[in-house]
């Protein structure tokens, strides 16, 4: 696979070929399609079989261990030898949680939107991506009848003022289990065809098969107000009442492509339906569950590495998120989801100030701290995976290695309005120095977030024990920072008055010196 690769249909076809032939040495390759392939025509059928071919792996792997079938646990790579035959245990995992990612983060496009987004956003999780896709197959099946879709292309650029073209199968509108000819024409200018002579350019001098369908546009961009497509009445198919033929509007190029027309606005009909993508994602829910009761450890494992694919900022609302909901709240049964199963997540009221673990599996997670130790100290993934692993690491009393966070860590998790991570980070100021680097107004925010009496807890700790080395510069900011976020914290005190948590805090704040009214310079205001 060179540097800039070319994705292609035919690449899934081949994907899937091996896999169910047993014979698999594509690894690097399954996961450039697995992240890049556009759910469209020609992909998402080798999308949705790889899927199930990677679950049925993965669960072949989880009855080998629960059997201790030593053969095929060294088939799965447990053991760190490859096979030669098999895809390796952890291409399974690192595939299927990339395509956990994919699917839950999918998005129906219309051609409105379509037009006003980067065009890149097609491809969801939006990516970087240093090679090409194609959308059309190299050879279609029209009847049975193998057909090499470039011999039609260099028969339709001969025409003059064509620019390029791209010819695509395309679900038949009246059978859709039969494959439509269509093609997409860019013309050099708007004055370098006329309909009349392009209809007998295809009728005479075309060999067939000739597109039933044919989409013009031109080098510019979109003009919104001339959009369609050209049906011709000559081409077989075509039915007695089907709309008169007209010219198409222009669609968006990518100009840096010389060769073939972007066939991407014509094949926004193909994307899964919202309703397929439901299935998917509890079809991938149902496959959580399977390794919860047959093999916990597997089943963390694969959670780890899902985990590894959700990247802050947290992309979407934890309310569609339907598999994250199932690792870390899947036990909670006062978390409700609408429509049976199939709509979104429901939280009951407050719910982000429960501290309770309801995750599957506790114990599989419990035997887990090296890797949740390094997930925290990295501090990439989600912030509520953070709270999740948190929770975890300090729901454990016997000795455990010291975590090593950086300032950057430390003010981001005391900023997260999460209390297992602003406890996480204070209970490791009750053995180390507080850094330097530490804002005091990311601890100020910390405690406001406690109830009254922890946080007075580890105000004594933190303040008056004499363990910490604070400068009075550091203190005299605090006291302001600390001041300012009890006023925060109680968002209708105008209206309301101040309540008995507002009050207790503000009675802590006159443990800290208090400086006074700063007269600030208005050169420095920022």
């Amino acid at each position: 696979m060179g540097a800039e690769p070319t994705l292609t249909p035919e690449w899934g076809e081949e994907l899937v070929k091996t896999m169910e032939m047993g014979n698999f040495h594509y690894p690097e390759s399954l996961k450039v399609f697995i992240e890049k392939a556009p759910f469209t025509y020609g992909y998402w059928c080798h999308v949705k079989k790889i899927f199930k071919l990677l679950e049925k792996r993965l669960i072949e792997i989880a009855k080998a261990i629960s059997l201790n079938d030593t053969a095929s646990l060294l088939s799965s790579s447990l053991t760190g030898i490859e096979s030669e035959e098999k895809i390796a245990y952890k291409d399974v995992i690192l595939n299927l949680t990339v395509m956990f990612n994919r699917f839950e983060k999918f998005k129906n496009f219309s051609m409105k939107e379509f037009e006003t987004l980067n065009p890149w956003s097609f491809h969801q999780p939006r990516v970087k991506w240093g090679g090409d896709v194609k959308y059309s197959q190299e050879w279609i099946f029209i009847d049975d009848k193998k057909i090499k879709v470039q011999d039609i292309v260099n028969h339709l650029i001969t025409y003059p003022g064509v620019r390029k073209a791209e010819v695509f199968g395309y679900p038949h509108p009246d059978e859709p289990k039969k494959v439509q000819l269509r093609a997409v024409v860019q013309l050099k200018n708007r004055t370098s065809i006329t309909q009349t002579a392009f209809i007998d350019f295809l009728n005479f001098q075309m060999p067939e098969p000739v597109p039933e369908v044919i989409h013009f546009d031109y080098q510019n961009f979109w003009e919104k107000g001339e959009r369609g497509q050209l049906n011709f009445p000559h081409i077989p198919f075509r039915k007695k009442g089907d709309l008169s033929p007209v010219f198409s509007g222009p669609t968006r190029w990518l100009k840096k492509d010389p060769i073939h027309a972007d066939l991407r606005p014509y094949l926004l009909e193909t994307i899964p339906s919202t309703r397929t993508m439901d299935y998917i994602r509890r079809r991938c829910r149902r496959l959580l569950r399977t390794l919860q009761n047959e093999q916990p450890t597997l089943y963390v494992d694969l959670c780890f590495n899902y985990f590894n694919q959700l990247k802050r900022p947290q992309k979407g609302n934890l309310n569609s998120q339907w598999l994250l909901t199932e690792i870390i709240f899947g036990l909670d049964e006062a978390v409700t989801q609408r429509k049976h199963g199939r709509g979104n997540i429901k939280f009951p009221e407050n719910y982000h100030l429960n501290e309770d673990r309801k995750e599957p599996c506790q114990e599989a997670w419990n035997n887990h701290l090296p890797k949740i130790k390094k997930v925290l100290e990295a501090g990439k993934t989600y912030l509520i995976v953070l709270d999740f692993l948190a929770k975890i690491w300090e729901n454990q009393k016997s000795d455990k290695d010291k975590l090593s966070l950086s300032s950057d860590r430390l003010n981001l998790y005391l900023q997260s309005a999460s209390v297992p991570l602003i406890k996480l980070v204070l209970n490791s100021f009750s053995e180390d120095l507080v850094p330097y680097d530490v804002n005091p107004a990311s601890l100020a925010r910390a405690l406001v977030m406690l109830k009254v009496e922890e946080a007075e807890s580890y105000i004594k700790d933190l303040f008056e024990s004499g363990k910490q080395k604070l400068t009075q510069e550091w203190l005299e900011k605090f006291s302001y920072d600390f001041d300012d976020a009890i006023y925060s914290q109680q968002k209708d005190v105008f209206t309301k008055g101040a309540n008995k948590k507002t009050i207790n805090l503000v009675l802590l704040t006159l443990r800290f010196p208090w400086a006074g009214r700063k007269k600030v310079e208005p050169e420095n205001l920022e």
